[in-house]
């Protein structure tokens, strides 16, 4: 993800745009709000503001930190799914709709924000179920892991 088109996207919207479920999980750690491991693995992250993960993908990517899905990620979440490296536990869904909170414009800017940096293959499946919209739609685990590789083993407990 390029860190100058982040800056513009949000430049233009502010920070103050928010996705449904907005309980974005705490991340703590001493590497400035991403986990000391060089891996993370996502539970039941119901998402919160697509600036702040925007950041943290980016800081993923630099980083090389793996990502696990093991669970429902929803909303902001789903932008994980634009991590360089990640896998994939039965049992792992997404969440998608479109971002709200902000202007008309802003909103929409959000959403392409999103859309171009969601991998192929997750635009693929919103385009063939109506796009990002209101409506709310659940990729199961069935069509991701098709695209994503299979985690080698179990999922830690800590979760993101």
């Amino acid at each position: 993800m390029n860190s100058a088109r982040v800056i513009r996207a949000f430049a233009l919207l502010g920070a103050t745009v928010a996705l449904a479920g907005c309980e974005t999980a705490a991340i703590s750690s001493s590497s400035g709000g991403l986990p000391a491991a060089n891996e993370i693995t996502i539970v039941n992250n119901q998402g919160g503001r697509v600036l702040g993960y925007a950041w943290r993908i980016k800081k993923v990517n630099e980083l090389g930190t793996g990502v696990r899905f093991a669970g429902r990620c929803a909303s902001a979440c789903t932008l994980y799914l634009a991590a360089e490296r990640s896998c994939i536990l039965p049992g792992a869904t997404f969440g998608f709709h479109a971002p709200y909170g902000s202007s008309a414009k802003g909103n929409r800017s959000v959403r392409s924000f999103m859309l171009r940096n969601y991998p192929a293959w997750v635009r693929n499946w919103l385009y063939a179920r109506g796009g990002l919209t209101e409506s709310f739609k659940v990729m199961p685990y069935s069509y991701a892991r098709r695209f994503i590789r299979p985690c080698s083993k179990p999922a830690r407990m800590a979760a993101v």
